[in-house]
């Protein structure tokens, strides 16, 4: 009986380690696609709010399309701070 146990401790040390240490990737990789849907979420809410800054400007400030340049230069760069990030994770 006693070698019984030494055998199924022996065991449960040896494949202890690789259910621990993939539970720890799994956590890592669920607090990543967190971020990645939480930074798309941003990316779309900016996204909307500048073309809505924009469309208001047009319409009632009597600007031009080509005054908002940096804007819709930062909005495609916060959008795609999003699409980077997923693209490293994959």
């Amino acid at each position: 009986m006693k070698k019984l146990n030494q055998k199924i401790i022996l065991t449960m040390l040896v494949f202890m380690p690789s259910i621990l240490s993939a539970a720890g990737i799994e956590k890592a990789n669920t607090l990543m696609q967190n971020l990645v849907s939480a930074l798309h979420a941003v990316a779309i809410a900016t996204i909307t709010a500048a073309i809505m800054w924009m469309a208001y400007g047009v319409m009632w400030g009597g600007k031009r399309i080509q005054d908002f340049g940096g804007i819709i230069v930062g909005a495609i760069l916060l959008a795609s701070a999003a699409e980077i990030a997923a693209l490293l994770m994959s």
